[in-house]
C-alpha cells in the first residue's frame, strides 16, 4: 500500500485541526497535539543557525504569548546577516523536503509524516525575517535552485 496519500491527507487535517483548535481557543490541546513538531521546527532553525553562523542564544519549545499572541516556541538569533536570514527562518521548510521523499513504510510513520509537514509551514516570525533580508533571501532561493535543479 503506498502511504504517501495518507501522508498528505493527514497534513491536511492537522493543519484544518489546529486552525479549528486555535479558532475555539484550545491552545493548550493544540500545543499538546504539536509539541514534537515545535520541537523539530524550532531544532531546524536552532541546527542551521549554528551551522551558518547566526549565533543562537535562546531556544523554547513551550507555548508563550508575547505582546497578546500565543507563540509555540522560538530560537533568538544574534547575527542574522544577508547569507543566513532566509535559510534559518526558511529551515522548517527546508526540512519538509526530504519528508516528500520519503515513502512511509505503515500508517503510523505516514501521519507522524503528516505532522511534520504541516509544521513545516513559516511562522509570521519566519516570514517577517525572510522579508526583512531580501538579498539572503534571493540567495537562499537560487541556492535551492542549483542544488537540487542544476
Amino acid at each position: 500500500m503506498d502511504f504517501r496519500y495518507i501522508t498528505l491527507i493527514s497534513a491536511i487535517l492537522f493543519l484544518a485541526l489546529n486552525s479549528h483548535l486555535l479558532s475555539t481557543n484550545r491552545f493548550w490541546l493544540f500545543s499538546a497535539i504539536n509539541l514534537l513538531a515545535t520541537l523539530m521546527h524550532e531544532l531546524s532553525h536552532y541546527l542551521v543557525a549554528l551551522v551558518l553562523n547566526a549565533k543562537p542564544v535562546r531556544f523554547s519549545i513551550f507555548p508563550q504569548r508575547s505582546a497578546g499572541v500565543w507563540v509555540m516556541g522560538y530560537v533568538q538569533c544574534t547575527n542574522l546577516s544577508w547569507y543566513n536570514a532566509a535559510p534559518v527562518a526558511l529551515a522548517p521548510l527546508t526540512l519538509f523536503i526530504p519528508v516528500v521523499m520519503v515513502t512511509p513504510s505503515n500508517i503510523f510513520c505516514a501521519i507522524f509524516l503528516g505532522l511534520v509537514a504541516a509544521n513545516a509551514v513559516p511562522s509570521r516570525a519566519d516570514l517577517a525575517v525572510v522579508f526583512n533580508y531580501p538579498i539572503s533571501t534571493l540567495f537562499y532561493f537560487l541556492t535551492l535552485f542549483v542544488v537540487f535543479l542544476g
